[in-house]
């Protein structure tokens, strides 16, 4: 992060932190949160708390030295419930629908987890960086917060395992109890890096600019993908992804890529529509691009255009496309 404290950069003008924080103080599950913060943050938190108004928050306690540590004071600082869910402050685009989710799922073990198949091909090495052997990535998930618990299961963990884990899951999986995977959400990121934040800020005006991201394919292709009832676009690996873009981007991309091409055409996606998964992703200047990961059904393509370039062999905006919300 180039030295910036991540909880507390600003995300679309407000402090992620805040962001992270909203989402449970809306959930109508949630009846009271703790924040748990290191001690170069703890006066910051708790005036962040009381100028933005988070009623929920009941203490803003200093964490420990691990981060199991810092679980176990914001567990004693909570006080007994018949729920608890453990979250990365350093992910803001959580929802109340997933916190939910969670908690139903919970019901059912004692614990849940969202997490997310993973597509790409995993590989295990050795210490010199040899592959020793590829993953069956079909049984392989990569696994998100908020992390869902009965409370008592989750206090006699932190009481009875001491070694160290990345994750609550791992400690009630020490137990030899059951943790049930649950849907997660590919958009629920978790902020590392400032690459990181600039995705974050891409989902956010994806929410608010509309729901219309735009693709530029062959007038030949489009007509096929017609006649199929489907359109798959590029291909990645073995998973079939069409690559898209925001308004704002669209016609920087289209010079970039389509410099002096003809017989092309603009196919105005409605993001509503689309029943694969949308990913915002970095793949070149101009910020996170949505990709859409699998078969575009014609229905969600709402308008198209035919794309020509100008008389300089420079693309611009059609005329109709940038009112589009």
């Amino acid at each position: 992060m180039g030295g910036v404290d991540k909880l507390f950069t600003k995300v679309a003008g407000r402090p992620l932190l805040t962001r992270t924080l909203v989402a449970f103080q809306e959930c109508p599950a949630v009846a009271r949160i703790v924040l748990v913060l290191s001690r170069q943050n703890l006066e910051r938190g708790r005036r962040l708390v009381k100028e933005h108004g988070f009623p929920k928050v009941t203490a803003v306690v200093l964490g420990g030295e691990r981060r199991q540590d810092s679980v176990r004071v914001g567990l004693e600082a909570l006080t007994e419930c018949d729920f608890v869910a453990v979250h990365d402050g350093g992910r803001p685009l959580v929802t109340a629908e997933l916190i939910e989710r969670g908690i139903a799922a919970a019901q059912e073990t004692g614990a849940a987890v969202p997490a997310i198949p993973l597509v790409d091909t995993i590989k295990e090495a050795g210490p010199e960086g040899v592959v020793v052997r590829t993953l069956d990535r079909s049984r392989l998930w990569a696994v998100q917060t908020p992390q869902m618990f009965r409370f008592e299961l989750l206090m006699r963990a932190h009481r009875e395992v001491t070694a160290d884990v990345t994750d609550d899951a791992a400690m009630v999986e020490a137990l030899g109890l059951p943790v049930r995977l649950f849907e997660g959400d590919h958009r629920n990121v978790k902020v590392t890096t400032a690459e990181d934040v600039r995705m974050v800020e891409a989902l956010l005006q994806a929410e608010t600019t509309g729901r219309v991201i735009l693709h530029i394919t062959s007038r030949v292709q489009w007509e096929e993908a017609r006649t199929a009832g489907a359109y798959r676009g590029d291909t990645l690996d073995t998973e079939g992804f069409i690559h898209c873009s925001t308004l704002a981007q669209f016609v920087d991309v289209a010079n970039a890529n389509f410099g002096g091409r003809t017989g092309l055409v603009v196919l105005c996606v409605d993001s509503d529509k689309v029943a694969p998964e949308i990913r915002y992703e970095e793949s070149g200047p101009g910020g996170p691009f949505p990709h859409i990961y699998g078969a575009l059904t014609v229905d969600a393509v709402v308008k198209t255009t035919p794309f020509e370039p100008n008389s300089e062999g420079r693309f611009e905006m059609p005329a109709g496309i940038a009112e589009m919300e």
